[in-house]
């Protein structure tokens, strides 16, 4: 019988079709929630999804939710430290212990939620030395050797060259 342990809802922050960040823990209504969580249900139903860490996307318009990506995989872009740190869930660990035949519900029941959002903002060349307004930045990365020299910024494309891990 189905059980789903955990869902994480992940807001998306997009410029034009590129990501810039990511939060785990922000506030969503409990009706868009519900929705996401159907899905996930029907969605793994559907496919005859065994057990494992499945990645979701949806866009909600109106309070309709559309379907954009199913992959049977942990979620990339770091989102995976910021269920860690939103949730004390690793979900690397439950992947693991899952294809090891092993069971998942004890360590995920045990979790500790913690209050906040947690966040990453992808860094590009030209705010590489901006922060996060309103957020207490915990982590900041910059690959400086991926700093290229800078076109005008009409005719450039959003590059990452770095991060920055926050909370609020």
């Amino acid at each position: 019988d189905l059980e789903l342990l955990h869902l994480s809802v992940t807001e998306k922050h997009l410029v034009g079709c590129d990501e810039v960040g990511h939060i785990v823990g922000a506030k969503i209504s409990s009706g868009l929630e519900q929705a996401a969580r159907d899905l996930a249900i029907q969605i793994v139903k559907g496919t005859g999804f065994q057990r494992g860490v499945l990645h979701l996307e949806f866009k909600f318009v109106n309070n309709n939710a559309y379907l954009i990506e199913v992959a049977a995989r942990v979620p990339g872009d770091n989102i995976t430290a910021l269920v860690e740190s939103k949730y004390g869930i690793s979900l690397e660990h439950c992947l693991a212990r899952l294809y090891c035949g092993q069971t998942v519900k004890t360590y995920i029941e045990q979790a500790e939620t913690k209050h906040g959002e947690f966040g990453i903002r992808y860094l590009f060349s030209d705010d590489c030395i901006q922060a996060t307004c309103g957020y207490i930045v915990t982590e900041r990365v910059i690959n400086t050797e991926d700093i290229p020299p800078l076109p005008p910024k009409e005719f450039r494309p959003l590059k990452r060259v770095g991060y920055e891990f926050y909370y609020k």
